[in-house]
């Protein structure tokens, strides 16, 4: 029987190994034995959710893990008969991420709609999570609770682990023995997924017959060269370190001596410190602009609520007038504006009888006299005509 070999070795989503990739090569192999020989960090959900749907329903599909694999990349095996692992190889698994789009000053209302909107991303975030931990425990039969955790973890786990917790079936030897920390681009890469480095397994014979560099020793001999001559040491601990070096320094990597140490001359520490006052000077202007938003936002609640407050006392004023108005006569309440009240009150005053004119001394049934020059609606209104 025939063997065909399927590399994702990448990023698995559409411009990269992406399902309609695996679908075309399942496709010319309807017959064929298949091995899907997985290198990758991961990628789309959706893709490797498609793939791995696509491999089970091929059937005869070994997976056999080589490098580096995590995320979307460990959801692919899930669909295949045989899963194994070289035994130098790493493995991890976390809860799926989603992209958020958050930035600026927003007013209450913007404030709301990002609420509603990260609420409706965190529903669906919790959902992918929990089908996900479900196919890891119809594969593992770990415990829910487990899984859930191993993905709140977030850590690379070695061949041995990945065996016991049950997402491989089968330990193989490597062809050839790879340390893939001593890949500085595969360490940068890693790092730009903000995703953490496994730990160094110990030196192999072959390693020490080669002399070969160590990239944590390395790393260590300029934390201490840095730390010797700087205080801001908290600023190493930050994401990406490798990467934000590199980029300090203008250079595609660095080099690394036959004795597994990396030396830094004063006008690189200089650059890189630089490189850490630009992002301090950074923060501290996000800081500042988001100190100011606040400020106005604050600014505008008060506002909002003075021109609230002024609103009411307008509304409640015009209502007591409208009352009083209504009060003088059934036609000036049936009225449906204040225009057309005055109008139906003014009628009322021209059907009295022995009514004067405005601006005359007279005497109503009453005997009370009405004062000169005043209004007819206001003399009426007081009961003097």
């Amino acid at each position: 029987m025939a063997k065909k070999i399927i590399d994702i070795d990448g990023y698995i989503g559409s411009g990269g190994y992406s399902s309609q990739y695996v679908k075309n090569a399942l496709r010319e192999s309807k017959d064929d034995d298949i091995e899907v020989h997985i290198n990758s960090l991961g990628g789309d959900v959706s893709h490797a959710i498609a793939i791995k749907d696509a491999l089970q329903a091929h059937g005869k599909v070994t997976a056999i893990y080589s490098g580096m694999s995590a995320s979307s990349a460990t959801i692919i095996s899930l669909g295949c008969k045989s899963i194994k692992m070289t035994k130098d190889s790493f493995y991890l698994i976390h809860k799926p991420m989603m992209y958020v789009d958050a930035w600026g000053a927003l007013n209450e209302d913007e404030l709301k709609q990002l609420i509603d909107k990260l609420d409706s991303q965190l529903e669906s975030a919790q959902k992918i999570t929990l089908q996900i931990a479900k196919m890891y425990n119809e594969k593992t039969g770990k415990p829910m609770k487990e899984i859930l955790y191993l993905m709140k973890k977030n850590a690379w786990i070695n061949a041995e682990e990945a065996k016991k917790w049950g997402f491989i079936d089968e330990i193989t030897e490597p062809v050839k023995v790879t340390n893939y920390l001593d890949d500085m681009k595969l360490v940068a890469m890693i790092k730009a997924e903000n995703m953490p480095l496994p730990e160094r397994p110990a030196a192999t014979a072959i390693e020490k017959e080669d002399n070969a560099p160590g990239l944590l020793k390395g790393f260590e001999t300029i934390l201490k060269n840095f730390f010797s001559n700087h205080k801001n040491q908290s600023e190493m601990s930050k994401p990406n370190l490798y990467a934000l070096l590199c980029l300090a320094l203008v250079l595609d990597e660095l080099k690394v001596d036959d004795k597994g140490s990396i030396t830094l001359n004063k006008e690189q520490l200089d650059k890189i410190e630089a490189e850490f006052k630009k992002l301090q000077d950074a923060k501290a202007l996000a800081e500042s602009n988001l100190t100011a938003a606040n400020a106005a936002k604050d600014k505008a609640v008060l506002d909002l609520a003075a021109a609230k407050t002024e609103k009411d006392t307008a509304v409640n004023n015009l209502t007591a007038v409208t009352t009083a108005m209504d009060d003088l006569d059934t036609t000036v309440k049936a009225a449906t504006d204040p225009k057309a009240k005055v109008e139906a009150i003014r009628a009322k005053l021209a059907q009295r009888p022995g009514a004067d004119a405005a601006g005359t001394q007279v005497k109503n049934d009453n005997g009370r006299k009405a004062i000169e020059g005043a209004d007819p609606v206001t003399a009426y209104a007081q009961g003097l005509v």
